[in-house]
Order: C-alpha cells, then structure tokens, then sequence
C-alpha cells in the first residue's frame, strides 16, 4: 500500500482476515478464561 485508495475488494479481504484474527483471540481468552 503506497498510500492510494484501498479497493473495496481489498477491503473486504482485510474485514474478512480481520474478524478470524479477532475470532482466534476470543477463543484465546475463552481458554483462559476456562482454566
């Protein structure tokens, strides 16, 4: 990324990586949190 606009198809791509990492950190804290 150079600074120009991000497409929306890239977008999409990111909210998508975005959401399984936040996901993959829930599931994280629910391991903790069950110990």
């Amino acid at each position: 990324m150079h600074g120009e606009l991000i497409p929306f198809s890239t977008l999409g791509d990111f909210d998508q990586m975005e959401a399984s990492v936040l996901m993959s950190m829930g599931y994280a804290s629910l391991g903790d949190w069950a110990r």
